[in-house]
């Protein structure tokens, strides 16, 4: 599978997956370009959250997501139909045409985004690594049994970090699966201790068991643990790109 950086506004050709990801600072530097692409829904969404960084972190996930989804079609950000799922994951009603895949997800400091064609269910999940000392009260409370024996085998300092690996692992899979946390992660398997290769191992619990699956550990950024799932037609490329403030394609569309 091969990798690479990409800067264009091009829906994803088959096979290929799109990561793009951004910095909560350079999201809080055109908040206001940002907002004027949201629903009023999405805004009310945002202005619920007490913190001021939540509010930034809502408003610029649903913008990136947003306005790269609309590069992809070559619509305007404000005039795409973004619903809620049955389990919560947002989609894009069709209007009669075959629409991406998409997934977002936010930690920390870091937003990402993975698009995939229509013809494949993708999802992504970053989680900021942060001293957690409860980590094997909470993976023997949600993760595969043989998961959580494979955790507490490894040294302490080993064992921590590949929760992360193995949460955004088992988190991108529920998402690609269309039901995030609603899905039991114990319910499947994925492979843990190999930062930089992930395999699903059991998938006889998944509502899409049989589906060929693709799973892809993403190195986005130090002090961050980031997968990404994808069924149905697994990638032959994951490009990634970041949110560039300074890009003229950037600029474009945030003055759409």
């Amino acid at each position: 599978m091969n990798a690479s950086h990409r800067s264009g506004g091009e829906p994803p050709a088959p096979g290929e997956v799109q990561v793009w990801f951004a910095w909560l600072a350079d999201l809080r530097s055109r908040q206001q370009a940002l907002s004027k692409m949201l629903a009023p829904a999405e805004l009310a969404t945002a202005a619920r959250f007490v913190r001021e960084a939540d509010r930034v972190r809502s408003i610029g996930a649903r913008g990136l997501l947003r306005a790269v989804i609309a590069s992809c079609l070559d619509a305007a950000p404000r005039d795409l139909d973004v619903v809620t799922g049955p389990f919560g994951k947002p989609e894009l009603a069709s209007a009669g045409r075959q629409m991406p895949s998409f997934s977002v997800s936010h930690s920390g400091e870091l937003v990402v985004l993975a698009v995939a064609g229509p013809d494949a269910d993708v999802g992504v999940d970053v989680e900021h690594r942060r001293a957690l000392p409860d980590w094997t009260q909470l993976a023997a409370r949600h993760f595969h049994p043989q998961e959580v024996a494979e955790l507490l085998d490894l040294p302490p300092t080993l064992g921590h970090a590949a929760f992360f690996d193995c949460w955004t692992r088992k988190e991108a899979v529920a998402k690609a699966c269309g039901r995030g946390l609603s899905l039991p992660l114990a319910s499947f398997r994925v492979s843990i201790g190999t930062p930089h290769e992930a395999r699903l191992l059991d998938a006889t619990g998944l509502p899409v068991a049989a589906a060929p699956w693709a799973l892809v550990p993403l190195m986005l950024a130090d002090g961050y643990a980031a997968a990404l799932a994808v069924t149905g037609l697994p990638p032959h490329r994951v490009s990634h790109a970041q949110f560039d403030t300074d890009d003229r394609r950037w600029q474009r569309v945030l003055r759409a």
